[in-house]
């Protein structure tokens, strides 16, 4: 069986995946530099996670912080570029905030991370990390549960 995060997460990409912006450039557990071809693009990272409360039926409710990364090629607008990037995150996310997951409750928009301008490369792009956190309910003895 899956661990519930796991299904959280696959949840997420799939929810961010086809935007206008973005399309299907989003890409998930990457330690690589994506390609010119590549951009506009959202990178989709698993972040700190916290429990919420544990229910007497032997239930537990945890806080996932997930982390979606835009990166655009920096030449013009590119504050607009990522804004419009994130007003679609925003909009796929919260258009089904259980993201078609029974345990998940709720995801939420929580405060984005600054922009991050890398200029000293050949190709400059900006990125901007948004952080959601999404929050999920497991069994406490049994996290595929």
């Amino acid at each position: 069986m899956t661990h519930r995060v796991e299904t959280v997460m696959a949840a997420a990409v799939t929810a961010v995946t086809g935007l206008t912006t973005t399309g299907a450039n989003v890409f998930r557990g990457i330690l690589y530099d994506v390609q010119e071809n590549e951009l506009p693009c959202l990178h989709v990272e698993m972040g700190p996670e916290n429990k919420a409360q544990e229910h007497i039926n032997g239930e537990v409710d945890w806080n996932l912080n997930v982390k979606i990364t835009a990166t655009v090629r920096a030449l013009t607008a590119y504050e607009q570029t990522i804004n419009s990037i994130r007003e679609e995150i925003h909009m796929a996310l919260r258009a089904a905030p259980q993201l078609g997951e029974a345990f998940i409750i709720d995801t939420n928009e929580e405060e984005p991370d600054e922009i991050d301008i890398n200029s000293g490369a050949q190709k400059p792009t900006v990125a901007q990390t948004f952080n959601w956190e999404i929050k999920y309910r497991r069994n406490i003895d049994n996290p595929s549960l």
